[in-house]
């Protein structure tokens, strides 16, 4: 083999590396973010159980309070139809970005 051929594998062989660890990184930043989001979804349920049940808090006070979180956070999307209604559980779909119902957690899809 000659010098060159040499120098354009071990160019090849380091520019994977770099690959395979930017998609490592990837993917750790992934699952850091999905055990985030898990954790986050957990203390919203548990936050939601103690105000129904110390506050008698109920679902559509909830869906207010969502709603206008979302219209003043600027995160609504607007549209001219009615809010898309959960598969899994039937109810109204609390924000219009979401892919998951949050109300059951189940796919809006």
């Amino acid at each position: 083999m000659d010098f060159w051929w040499i120098m354009q594998l071990n160019l090849q062989r380091t520019q994977l590396d770099r690959t395979r660890t930017i998609g490592e990184r990837v993917q750790e930043e992934n699952e850091a973010l999905s055990a985030r989001v898990h954790s986050l979804e957990l203390t919203c349920a548990g936050l939601w159980m103690l105000l129904k049940t110390k506050v008698d808090c109920t679902d559509e006070e909830l869906a207010a309070a969502i709603h206008s979180v979302d219209v003043h956070a600027g995160q609504m999307i607007r549209t001219d139809h009615e809010p898309a209604t959960c598969p899994s559980c039937g109810r109204k779909a609390l924000s219009q970005s979401s892919t998951k119902c949050l109300w059951c957690g189940g796919s809006m899809a």
